[in-house]
């Protein structure tokens, strides 16, 4: 009995060996089989039907945007590589031209709220770039100046109805920042480029800009009325309380004036700061003539 015991346990050691053993191997195969699997699909994305393009991708601020174009970009079905460089404003794709065409991926970072365009063989790219501040022709004038200055620019048209900047330029030579800051130096604010999302948005801010305005001309004119009253009432045989008559009383007449004047320069400082700098430039506007 005791042999026979020894026997079956020498017998079960050898079975769950063997048992390892086809384990062991198993797993091997799977992992081989995985690594095969995965250099065919590598091998299957290097093929002819692939092809790599670069486009310009507009509307973006941050890095953010850039990671949101990239994520946009990647989870389309067939593009292999999508590499957003915000510096540049381009976006590197590689993908499978039987799988998927550069139409779907233009309308997919349309989709997610940029504006995009296949970049020209000469680099060169046409913009269309808001711009606030702007009261007068001179205005429009000084912005094609300041802009056409800057390296690689082959054409600036200003168009102070629609206020906006048609820029044509290489962008191998200079970048929109470099536009934005030469439109910021002469006094102006350059804003986002539009794509067809942002409209509403230029519209709405437009309708704000005008509400803000008539707001400040009836809050001046408050003040502005009896201002015209005090100082050229008595020059017109309209009477003055005792009080602010020039003959008697000259300081209150003078006070009277002086505190009803300040809410109106308040109220208009924006003609002021734009207008003096401009004049200190040399290149005065609307602004500069309401200041002084």
């Amino acid at each position: 009995m005791k042999n026979d015991a020894i026997r079956n346990k020498e017998i079960n050691k050898k079975i769950a060996e063997k048992e390892t053993t086809n384990a062991n191997s198993e797993t091997v195969n799977n992992k081989s089989e995985h690594i095969s699997n995965k250099y065919e699909k590598r091998a299957a994305i290097n093929t002819d039907t692939v092809n790599k393009k670069t486009l310009i991708i507009t509307g973006m601020t941050c890095a953010s945007c850039a990671r949101a174009v990239e994520r946009t970009v990647s989870k389309l079905d067939g593009v292999n590589i999508a590499s957003v460089n915000l510096a540049t404003e381009k976006l590197n794709i590689e993908f499978d031209e039987t799988r998927i065409d550069v139409q779907r991926i233009k309308d997919a970072v349309i989709k997610a709220g940029y504006g995009v365009q296949e970049e020209n063989i000469g680099t060169i790219r046409e913009i269309m770039l808001p711009i606030s501040g702007m009261t007068c022709s001179s205005c429009a004038k000084a912005v094609e100046r300041a802009v056409s200055k800057l390296p690689g620019i082959k054409e600036v048209s200003v168009n102070l109805a629609t206020e906006k900047a048609k820029v044509v330029y290489d962008t191998s030579s200079t970048r929109i920042s470099e536009i934005k800051g030469a439109i910021s130096k002469a006094g102006y604010k350059a804003l986002e480029i539009e794509t067809e999302k942002q409209t509403d948005h230029e519209r709405e801010r437009r309708e704000k800009e005008i509400r803000t305005l008539w707001t400040k001309f009836l809050f001046s004119a408050i003040f502005t009325i009896p201002l015209f009253y005090i100082s050229m009432g008595h020059m017109m045989g309209l009477p003055l309380p005792g009080f602010l008559t020039p003959e008697t009383h000259p300081v209150n007449f003078a006070l009277a004036q002086l505190v009803l004047t300040t809410p109106v320069i308040a109220a208009g400082y924006k003609f002021y700061t734009v207008g003096f700098s401009r004049l200190v430039r040399g290149e005065p506007n609307m602004d500069s003539l309401i200041a002084i």
